[in-house]
């Protein structure tokens, strides 16, 4: 064998192994291969996460597509393989954050450039529940019942009853309380949660005739109250009340009213204003 010929082979041969190579690195996202994630890495709840991206290339092509993935992605009924497609690179923001919108973001950037490959850029965000204002100074043993039309106040001993649906889908606690006396259950549309968080209050539907409300399934919680000496169900939370806490500790779950208003239907100037630590056993 000609020993200058087979060297010169094999010296094509690598060069056509480092060709193809250098071509499958050069298309491993060289246009956008930094791109990142820049946002707060925990907020309180109720306040806004803004994220942008940036280290992507500004040189993209009329046919690249963006795409947004968020934590929680349950309002976005038209999606791409589950992801929001969006016309640009904008900053986006998450208004009000709740519990919901803990977790890891995504956003994705499609490339017609045969240059680039599909880049992703990744961000996680803690959120941080609101502590009960009054918790500390409650007590477990009674709710404080302020009626403003008997200028009385009412320590209302209670007994919680926990009830689980079939599925885990949801749960309900109502108070049992003496008789004559009141009347208050609360039932939340998601299963018994292992975190802390706030609950906007709303009041239920209680027959067909009453007009329903949108279902916003994690931060409600639906309430009926009223007296038993009024027939019927006269008393009406103040809607979307920002004053339900819920405390998730082991095995025990706290909920705590922080003066929740109830309005009369008729007489709106009857109101009624509970406050109370309910332990829970779970």
């Amino acid at each position: 064998m000609n020993l200058a010929k087979f060297n010169s082979t094999r010296v094509i041969t690598l060069l056509i192994i480092i060709t193809i190579s250098g071509s499958c690195s050069k298309k491993n996202n060289m246009c956008n291969e930094n791109l990142q994630l820049q946002g707060p890495p925990a907020v309180l709840e109720g306040e806004d996460i803004t994220l942008k991206p940036y280290g992507y290339s500004t040189h993209q092509e009329m046919n690249t597509e963006f795409y947004w993935e968020y934590a929680d992605m349950s309002d976005y009924y038209i999606t791409v393989s589950g992801m929001e497609e969006v016309s640009s690179t904008d900053p986006i923001t998450i208004e009000n954050a709740d519990i919901r919108d803990e977790g890891d973001y995504f956003f994705r950037i499609y490339s017609g450039n045969e240059e680039c490959d599909i880049a992703v850029g990744k961000h996680t965000v803690d959120v941080i529940p609101k502590t009960s204002p009054c918790f500390e100074e409650l007590s477990t043993q009674y709710l404080t019942i302020d009626e403003s039309f008997s200028n009385d106040i009412i320590y209302q001993s209670y007994t919680p009853i926990l009830d689980e649906s079939w599925d885990n889908s949801d749960f309900e606690v109502e108070l049992s309380m003496p008789m004559f006396s009141y009347f208050l259950r609360l039932r939340f549309d998601i299963p018994i949660p292992d975190y802390s968080s706030t609950y906007k209050l709303r009041n239920s539907t209680i027959n067909q005739f009453e007009s329903s409300v949108d279902e916003d399934p994690i931060i409600h919680a639906d309430i009926r109250f009223c007296p038993d000496n009024e027939s019927g169900d006269p008393y009406r939370v103040v809607d979307l009340q920002n004053n339900l806490y819920l405390k998730r500790e082991g095995d025990l779950m706290y909920l705590s009213f922080c003066d929740v208003v109830f309005t009369h239907q008729t007489y709106t100037n009857r109101t009624i204003t509970v406050s109370g630590k309910v332990e829970i056993p779970l």
